[in-house]
């Protein structure tokens, strides 16, 4: 599925987030509302004019959801996704640099800029030509982008915690039972969607080591077809041995 040029994945990890966190905010909004004004405000609105409703939801969504990838880019991933698995798989990253440093010898790129570091060299760019775009696009779309939707989606749920929370106490004490009931559900439905948070960042984990690991071995393939085009060195240095013509 592909639309305006974006894959379905693409748009899933951030516009559906988004509109979750879009009725979130609108539910923060009304709970306001009806504690200051006594009434609600957006949703007799929406409900008059859906086609209103679901133009502010999509634009909203969209921004929302751009919102929450750059929150889940910058901080959630790192800390929650990639450090965890990098202190127990260190030798991901160790054979990942390794394949760096000959892709890199392969290429010849430090000779075309030495200034460059080699932490800064990344081997999946410098094999393009031996990497196929479409094992490299199905790599991508198989894992991470349904990591970034699941650490979005928690990130979403995280947001709207405090108002399921407050939603279920004040939905207890309105059907008449006592506000002890109201406390228990509504730790309850706190317990719930924090196991859900868990288990999301669970699975975003299990996707990132999944991905990790197919890249090395579609990088390691690569490096290996690299080698076998490229010119082989004498023992000991030098150039490269010549074949003699008989």
């Amino acid at each position: 599925m592909n639309i305006a040029g974006m894959g379905f994945t693409r748009l899933i990890k951030t516009f559906v987030p988004g509109v979750l966190l879009f009725i979130i905010n609108v539910g923060y909004v009304e709970m306001a509302a009806t504690q200051g004004r006594g009434q609600y405000v957006l949703l007799p609105l929406f409900a008059t004019n859906v086609s209103i409703a679901v133009a502010v939801a999509s634009v909203a969504g969209i921004m929302l959801g751009v919102l929450s990838n750059m929150v889940v880019f910058a901080w959630a991933n790192d800390r929650l996704v990639r450090k965890p698995f990098d202190s127990a798989h260190p030798w991901v990253s160790e054979t990942e640099r390794s394949l760096t440093r000959r892709a890199v010898h392969i290429k010849k790129a430090k000779h075309l800029a030495p200034q460059v570091p080699m932490d800064a060299f990344d081997a999946e760019y410098l094999l393009t030509s031996e990497i196929p775009l479409d094992k490299d696009t199905f790599l991508r779309e198989s894992y991470w982008y349904y990591l970034e939707f699941q650490m979005n989606t928690a990130l979403a749920i995280l947001v709207g915690l405090p108002l399921a929370v407050s939603g279920v106490y004040a939905y207890v004490v309105w059907l008449g039972l006592s506000s002890t009931g109201g406390v228990i559900l509504g730790t309850l439905a706190a317990l719930l969607l924090s196991y859900m948070i868990l288990w999301l960042i669970q699975t975003a984990r299990l996707n990132y080591k999944r991905h990790a690991l197919k890249r090395i071995s579609m990088l390691i393939a690569a490096v290996r077809t690299a080698e076998s085009g490229a010119p082989r060195v004498a023992k000991g240095g030098g150039r490269p041995r010549q074949r003699r013509l008989s």
